[in-house]
């Protein structure tokens, strides 16, 4: 049994099962219903050191910032924000991409844990899967801008997307190689050769 703590206190217990559970809570969402953070680990130390990175997380955040998931943050930036600064068009593009490509691989994590190593998965798991590189790169503008936005906003600290570098292009044709003195020499004698009237 627990005692009654504090919003951002958090607890430790264990379950009937053996393992180990670090709770935190966040308050009450607008219907009344309290938010609660867990993380659930086998040993008593590995779910303290996850309580703890809760703690960090969400200690000094705003109750608006630790109920968004990536995906709504994402939905309600492109509804009231996206809207003033681009066109319909590019804001409906904006949204196919967070849909096929952001929302299934990244969209359930919460806002505030959002990682850089997050990031580079996404990003690999898009590479992986042949899409082409410029493709990856339209996927992630509208991630970026609304993390950005988030940060203005002053619901994010960071963008973790600033941590994974833009995948490159893979170069195409061939690649070109330097001729020796002699090589030179001996094209030119060539080129003469086949036309004895141009001087070369």
């Amino acid at each position: 049994m627990t005692t009654k703590r504090a919003d951002g206190e958090g607890s430790l217990y264990q379950l009937r099962d053996g393992r180990w559970v670090g709770s935190i809570s966040l308050g009450f969402d607008p219907n009344g219903k309290r938010i609660r953070k867990t993380v659930t680990a086998s040993k008593k130390a590995v779910a303290a050191k996850g309580l703890a990175q809760l703690k960090a997380t969400y200690a000094n955040t705003s109750i608006e910032a630790r109920d968004y998931t990536v995906e709504s943050w994402c939905n309600e930036w492109l509804h009231k924000l996206a809207p003033l600064t681009a066109a319909p068009h590019t804001v409906g593009g904006y949204r196919s991409n967070l849909q096929r490509h952001v929302y299934p691989r990244v969209g359930k994590i919460d806002l505030l844990r959002l990682s850089g190593r997050d990031v580079l998965d996404f990003q690999h798991q898009l590479l992986a899967s042949k899409m082409k590189v410029a493709s990856v790169k339209v996927a992630r503008r509208p991630l970026n801008i609304a993390l950005n936005a988030a940060i203005r906003l002053g619901l994010r600290d960071s963008n973790p997307l600033t941590a994974v570098p833009l995948p490159k292009e893979t170069r195409s044709g061939p690649v070109g190689t330097r001729l020796t003195k002699q090589q030179v020499e001996e094209l030119l004698l060539a080129a003469r050769q086949s036309t004895p009237n141009v001087e070369l």
